[in-house]
C-alpha cells in the first residue's frame, strides 16, 4: 500500500504531486504551492532539487544555503543570484563584452593621439587595476560595473599590442607574430584559468591571483619601444631614429648616422597632417570590403 492509498499519517509534512520541487519554489518554509506544511529536516539535494510524487519532501534548507563542496565562494553565492535574481549572471557576462566593445571603437583612436606605448600600459593598468578593484566588490552592482571597465581595458591592450608588434618588427616575423604571438599567450591564459581555479575554490582569491601578473607586466615598459612608424607620423623624427638605431645595434646591423635626410625632414614637416574619420573604413571599395570582412570575422 501506498502513501497516498493509506493518507497522509504526518500533516505536519509535505507531500507534493509535483516530480521535482527546486529551492525557489520554496517562498516560505512552511508553504509549498498551497499544500502542508514543510518539515525543516534535512538538507539540500544535489541540483537543488526535492523529490515529490509519492514521497514526503522533508530534504529542505533555508534560502540562501549553498554547498561549498566544489566552490568556497562564487558571486553567485555571496550575492543570492539564484531565483529571481538568476538573469544578473549572465547580464554580468554580457555587460563585460559590452566593455570590450567600447573598448574596440576607442583604444585605436586613442593610440592614434597618445601614441601606441603609452596606451598599452595605460591600458593594461586600467584591466589590472579595476580587476583587483574588483576583489573588494559590496555588491553585483559594483563588481559589474568595474567588470565593464575591466572589458575595455582587457580588448584595448591587446588591439594596441597588435598594432604596436606589427608596426616595430620586420617583414621575417611580423606575420608570425599577428597569427601566433599574441594570441599563444592568450589561449594559455585560458588554459592555466581552470587549473587555478581548481587549487582556488574562492572567487576573490582566485581573482587576486589572476590579477597579480598584471604587476609583472611593469618591468616592460623599459624594454619596449615606441613604435617608430607613429613618431615619424607625429614628426617626432629624432626620437623615431634613435629607436632605430638603437635596435640596429642590438641586431648587430650596421646603419649610417644619419637616417633621414634633413631636406626630406624639411618637405615632411611643411606638409599638412591627413584627418582620418571612422568613415575612411568605407572610403573605397577594396578597404569597405576588408573592413566588412573584419567584423564578420
Amino acid at each position: 500500500m501506498t502513501l497516498g492509498q493509506a493518507g497522509n499519517p504526518w500533516p505536519h509534512l509535505a507531500f507534493s504531486p509535483s516530480p521535482f520541487l527546486t529551492q525557489c519554489d520554496l517562498a516560505h518554509p512552511f508553504q509549498v504551492l498551497g499544500l502542508f506544511p514543510l518539515s525543516r529536516r534535512g538538507s539540500w539535494l544535489s541540483r537543488g532539487r526535492f523529490m515529490g510524487r509519492g514521497r514526503l519532501v522533508t530534504d529542505w534548507s533555508p534560502p540562501q544555503t549553498f554547498s561549498k563542496d566544489v566552490y568556497l565562494s562564487t558571486i553567485v553565492t555571496e550575492w543570492d543570484l539564484v531565483c529571481q535574481d538568476d538573469w544578473r549572471t549572465p547580464l554580468t557576462t554580457s555587460l563585460f563584452f559590452v566593455g570590450v566593445l567600447l573598448g574596440s571603437f576607442v583604444s585605436g583612436q586613442l593610440s592614434d593621439r597618445f601614441g601606441r606605448k603609452s596606451i598599452l600600459f595605460t591600458t593594461m593598468a586600467v584591466q589590472t587595476g579595476f580587476s583587483f578593484l574588483q576583489i573588494f566588490s559590496i555588491n553585483w552592482e559594483m563588481f559589474t560595473a568595474l567588470f565593464v571597465i575591466v572589458g575595455m581595458g582587457q580588448i584595448s591592450n591587446y588591439v594596441v599590442a597588435f598594432i604596436l608588434g606589427t608596426e616595430i618588427l620586420g617583414k621575417s616575423v611580423r606575420i608570425l607574430f599577428s597569427t601566433l604571438g599574441v594570441c599563444t599567450f592568450f589561449a594559455v591564459g585560458y588554459m592555466l584559468l581552470p587549473l587555478l581555479a581548481y587549487f582556488i575554490r574562492d572567487w576573490r582569491m582566485l581573482l587576486l591571483a589572476l590579477t597579480v601578473p598584471g604587476v609583472l607586466c611593469v618591468p616592460l615598459w623599459w624594454f619596449i619601444p615606441e613604435s617608430p612608424r607613429w613618431l615619424i607620423s607625429q614628426r617626432r623624427f629624432r626620437e623615431a631614429e634613435d629607436i632605430i638605431q638603437k635596435a640596429a645595434k642590438m641586431n648587430n646591423i650596421a646603419v649610417p648616422a644619419v637616417i633621414f635626410d634633413p631636406v626630406e625632414l624639411q618637405e615632411l614637416n611643411s606638409l599638412k597632417q591627413q584627418k582620418v574619420f571612422i568613415l575612411d573604413l568605407f572610403r573605397t571599395q577594396n578597404i569597405a570590403t576588408i573592413t566588412i570582412m573584419s567584423l564578420l570575422l
